[in-house]
C-alpha cells in the first residue's frame, strides 16, 4: 500500500509540475 501511494503522490507531483511548466509558457 506505502509503495501505491508513493507512486501516486509521485504522479500527482509530476502532472502539477508540468501544468504549471505549461502555465508559464503560455
Amino acid at each position: 500500500a506505502a509503495e501505491r501511494l508513493g507512486i501516486s503522490v509521485r504522479t500527482l507531483y509530476n502532472r502539477l509540475r508540468v501544468y504549471r511548466a505549461a502555465g508559464t509558457a503560455s
